[in-house]
């Protein structure tokens, strides 16, 4: 793990735990360097320290099939919940506050804290706060053992060999770490985005799908911060800017995409792909489309706008609003500020991901470093107090679902009604049951 603390300073600080993000089957630790972060909290006078452990990835954190043990489930995040603990019992030797332990984490990352928020065991380390940028809800990243094994499972066999192997785990735990991680390479050319998701069984401690503890209120509620980018399903849609269907092949077209991006699309029926083509449906360069910022390609519009509200604004409406129910301090926010300079991505609009450039300190650009560190001071403002320290940031609430719009022209308040019909529908039970694969 990378630990970041301010030199010189003194007395137990606040302290931010971040999970990294990759999807389960990349990335580290060190991903992020803390030290604009750490340095501006010091500025103003709210000095914090900041640890990101590893986890474990892919087939060696998240393998799924028939023979997986049970006891070993999950195990990425199994190692998350161990070095909440491994931080928490040297805490005195970091000089980290034990009462102020933040989780902040963006995409998967965030879901790591929504795992802790879900699945932890009653005695284990609970954060006492948490911050959820772009938070992959269960749309994305949940599914079960027979859900997974006809792709992830059967791919990954057949890539090492093993698939004719009487005992299929101990071949796969027989060849060397090197050689499997090759392996997961070529899976990921194979798979989808989400190949290596979280898996549900009702034998362990991840009981039940996201959605059905958040919605029952079966959960550990917080003090949050939660907000998404203005286009956090642009990235996912990236691959179809150039496809351009005639009209008459947009719904089809479409349809076959998304069908791509699951592990299990069984459920997709002609009539939920019916409904969907509604709630989605607009003529060809339409100039009322509600897409990103109206591309003139509206397929990518369209996917683009399915999968920020599939994937992220119905997860993060529901999530809030029941937090919130739990009377636990809660702030939406919209983040509607593009990167200063992006080429081709500005293509994306804000895209998933953004605002990391900002709250890192990392837009190497003098004309946005007041607004950067009005960002920054925000989450540093509620590591250490649990307020939003913002004035007219109100709490959501579920009579009042408003969000802070961040943006250099413009922070303020508005409603969290964008698309709010669309995202109601991906937030009914049966429409999850079918599209959280």
């Amino acid at each position: 793990m990378n630990i970041y603390r301010p030199q010189g300073a003194s007395g137990k600080l606040p302290v931010v735990v971040w999970p990294f993000s990759g999807g389960f089957r990349w990335g580290c630790a060190s991903t992020w360097d803390f030290t604009k972060f750490v340095q501006r909290s010091v500025q103003i006078g709210q000095p914090v320290m900041v640890v990101a452990p590893n986890y474990r990835l892919n087939v060696f954190g998240f393998l799924c099939g028939p023979d997986s043990p049970l006891q070993d489930l999950n195990a990425g995040i199994l190692d998350h919940f161990f070095a909440m603990d491994f931080i928490s019992d040297n805490l005195v030797v970091l000089g980290g506050d034990k009462s102020k332990i933040t989780v902040w984490g963006q995409s998967y990352g965030a879901t790591m804290l929504e795992m802790e928020m879900l699945y932890l065991n009653k005695g284990d380390l609970k954060p006492s706060a948490g911050i959820l940028d772009s938070c992959t809800g269960p749309m994305k990243t949940t599914t079960t053992i027979s859900e997974c094994t006809p792709r992830t499972w059967i791919n990954l066999l057949s890539l090492t060999n093993c698939n004719t192997a009487p005992d299929k785990l101990a071949c796969l735990r027989s060849i060397p770490e090197q050689a499997l991680f090759n392996v997961t390479l070529k899976l990921a050319t194979i798979l989808p985005g989400d190949a290596f998701p979280v898996i549900i069984d009702a034998r362990s401690r991840f009981d039940q799908r996201p959605s059905v503890k958040i919605r029952s209120g079966n959960f550990t509620a917080l003090p949050i911060i939660m907000g998404r980018m203005a286009q956090d399903g642009s990235v996912f849609a990236a691959s179809q800017r150039t496809v351009t269907p005639v009209a008459e092949q947009e719904d089809p077209v479409t349809n076959k995409f998304l069908a791509t991006t699951q592990l299990n699309n069984l459920t997709w029926s002609d009539d939920f792909f019916a409904e969907l083509d509604a709630w989605y449906h607009y003529p060809l360069n339409d100039t009322t489309f509600e897409g990103p910022f109206k591309t003139g390609l509206p397929l990518f519009d369209r996917l683009s706008l399915i999968f920020t509200d599939a994937y992220f604004s119905s997860h993060m409406k529901l999530l809030m609003t029941e937090n919130s129910r739990k009377g636990k301090n809660t702030y939406g926010y919209f983040f509607n500020e593009p990167v200063p300079s992006g080429g081709a991505a500005r293509e994306l609009g804000v895209y998933h991901g953004t605002n990391l450039v900002y709250v890192f300190g990392n837009a190497n650009s003098t004309e946005y470093d007041v607004f950067a560190q009005t960002y920054q001071d925000m989450y540093i403002n509620f590591i250490n107090s649990r307020n939003s320290g913002v004035e007219i940031w109100t709490k959501y609430t579920p009579s009042s679902r408003k969000l802070l719009q961040i943006q250099k022209s413009h922070i303020g308040m508005i409603d969290d009604d964008i698309r709010q019909a669309q995202v109601d529908w991906f937030n009914t039970p049966a429409v999850q049951e079918v599209f959280q694969k």
